[in-house]
């Protein structure tokens, strides 16, 4: 791990706590069109573009999937009314501390770009070095096409990118990009995570794992190291 030049963030389950909110859209917006909605179904095919995973939903249940893009709208309609954004603790401070030790940060996300620069997401997004969304590709995850768009965007060669995710299909991704992966379980049991090459219960875990992985890295006069920065109580 010490030798990351850059770390990539998922954004939902890793950055922002929203998977709670869009399980809640999804089962609305399947249950007006007659459609069971399985939660488990719908983490483990997290990551996936909305159209992709509810095609697969209706092609399951027998039904065209030519409704997937009013389905997909309909969900993204009622998410916009029930969903009320909140940062999973720590983040903001940890990505500043990266910055702090001269690592380049990006976000990739299945979801789209205009979403995910809504605030309060948008002010920390702009901070990162890159931001690569469903709408710069043509192939979710698991297709390793996000995370390699993403090294390009940086200037870091895949193995010196770690990925951290919290979904099966973002870790395959990872993995095929070359990059190594740090999961949370911060919306799956561990057992889901295993492909990753190392798996925390939650995210101040792994900002301690990082720092003890970085504390030979060179940092400013002043700056303190991310096991004092980043504390249980602060996490």
């Amino acid at each position: 791990m010490t030798q990351a030049e850059a770390i990539i963030f998922d954004f939902d389950g890793v950055i922002g706590r929203t998977l709670e909110d869009s399980c809640a859209a999804w089962a609305q917006a399947c249950a007006e069109h007659g459609v069971s909605f399985d939660r488990e179904e719908f983490l483990l095919a997290e990551g996936r573009k909305s159209t992709e995973y509810i095609s697969a939903v209706l092609h399951r249940h027998g039904m065209p999937t030519a409704l997937a893009e009013s389905l997909a709208a309909r969900k993204n309609e009622i998410y916009r009314e029930i969903h009320s954004f909140a940062f999973y603790e720590g983040v903001e401070l940890f990505i500043q501390e990266l910055h702090t030790r001269g690592l380049k940060t990006a976000v990739v996300s299945g979801g789209s770009r205009a979403r995910l620069l809504k605030e309060p997401s948008g002010s920390l997004l702009r901070q990162l070095d890159c931001m690569v969304t469903g709408d710069d590709v043509a192939r979710g995850k698991p297709d390793p096409e996000i995370f390699r768009k993403a090294s390009e965007a940086l200037g870091i060669r895949p193995e010196r990118c770690l990925v951290i995710e919290n979904a099966p299909l973002g870790i395959k991704a990872a993995k095929a990009a070359g990059m190594q992966c740090l999961a949370v379980c911060s919306t799956l049991p561990a057992f889901r995570l295993v492909e990753a090459d190392d798996i925390f219960q939650t995210l101040t875990d792994l900002a301690v794992h990082l720092c003890d992985s970085l504390a030979d890295r060179t940092a400013p006069a002043g700056s303190e190291t991310l096991k004092n920065t980043y504390t249980t109580e602060q996490l």
